[in-house]
């Protein structure tokens, strides 16, 4: 089982978080979070709210992705369509992009449906259950087909 963190630094070396789009997804918002400010609504099934964090880059909304995958095992991968459709750092203040290394709450639309990999992150808060959930990688497939050069290569 390959981790994401046995290649997060190379990858920052070799300037690849500055090349493509990439967001750490860490939470769920709660509830709670989602009635501050002046958020928009979720349209549809397909929308969800979650805490995510830019690397090396902006990331712009409209931004497409389209793989996900699970922290602590890269083999754990969806193929998905999705868009990034909101911004917020700030409750009440809405930005057209989540600045290199700041961490957002973002307003993700899936083409297919919300893939159930998910799952697998924790509702923000929720220190109790830290150890039975994982943090999410979005990005575009051109990354992930490096990232599994690279962890290939190690072999």
């Amino acid at each position: 089982m390959k981790k994401f963190g046995d290649i997060e630094t190379k990858l920052y070396s070799d300037g690849n978080f500055k090349e493509f789009p990439t967001l750490f997804l860490h939470d769920i918002p709660r509830e709670k979070d989602l009635q501050k400010g002046n958020l928009p609504k979720i349209e549809n099934s397909n929308q969800v709210f979650l805490f995510a964090r830019s690397y090396d880059l902006d990331i712009k909304v409209n931004t497409n992705f389209d793989v996900l995958y699970s922290y602590n095992n890269i083999n754990e991968c969806v193929k998905t369509k999705c868009i990034l459709k909101y911004i917020s750092v700030n409750p009440s203040y809405e930005i057209d992009y989540i600045p290199s290394g700041v961490s957002a709450l973002c307003l993700f639309e899936f083409e297919d449906g919300k893939p159930e990999i998910l799952n697998k992150l924790l509702y923000y808060m929720d220190k109790d259950k830290h150890l039975t959930y994982d943090n999410l990688i979005i990005t575009q497939m051109s990354l992930y087909i490096k990232i599994s050069e690279l962890l290939n290569s190690d072999q």
